[in-house]
């Protein structure tokens, strides 16, 4: 059986990545807080290997944080919080903290943790009880608030079919339109 790590340990390979990523994405240190305590659940409980979570903020960091990329994130993000300090009136670290949401979620899969969906040639094996080679094939990102995207009507013949919640609020906004004079 394995020993459960203690609470404020994890291996050094992993909290030096998270610990890297806290920094130059400046995480408030409840977050930071947390973060450390879904990774360790995902250890313990679902036997994530460690290699893995690992490769999986190696690709976060190299996506976000090297690069034309991270140059590009990094401006298009300066400009949305610029745009909403500016005319909406937001203090600047509201502004980059709401400019930086649109980042978080449906961009990176491994923000904040990811959950592998076992297909079905895998539930089958699973159902009678033979060992399957891995996990599961279907990757979905999960942000912070631990929900995955979800489309708000699943009838495709409905307006809303288009529309999709995530970090637990709606996707959607809705276009400006124009009063017509009568």
């Amino acid at each position: 059986m394995k020993q459960p790590l203690p609470p404020a340990t994890l291996p050094a390979d992993l909290l030096e990545r998270v610990n890297l990523i806290c920094h130059l994405e400046r995480w408030p240190s409840t977050d930071r807080a947390e973060w450390l305590g879904m990774l360790r659940a995902q250890i313990e409980r679902d036997g994530v290997p460690v290699a893995e979570l690992v490769a999986a903020l190696d690709a976060h960091l190299e996506r976000h944080h090297s690069g034309a990329s991270a140059d590009d994130d990094r401006e298009a993000i300066e400009e949305r919080a610029a745009i909403m300090e500016h005319d909406g009136g937001l203090p600047r670290a509201e502004a980059e903290r709401r400019a930086k949401m649109a980042n978080d979620c449906m961009t990176c899969r491994h923000w904040k943790g990811e959950v592998t969906v076992p297909d079905a040639r895998q539930r089958a094996a699973q159902m009678v009880g033979l060992q399957t080679p891995h996990r599961g094939n279907a990757t979905q990102g999960m942000c912070g608030a631990r929900y995955r995207p979800w489309r708000i009507s699943n009838l495709a013949s409905e307006a809303d079919y288009t529309r999709w919640h995530f970090i637990g609020q709606c996707a959607f906004q809705p276009a400006h339109t124009q009063e017509r004079a009568a």
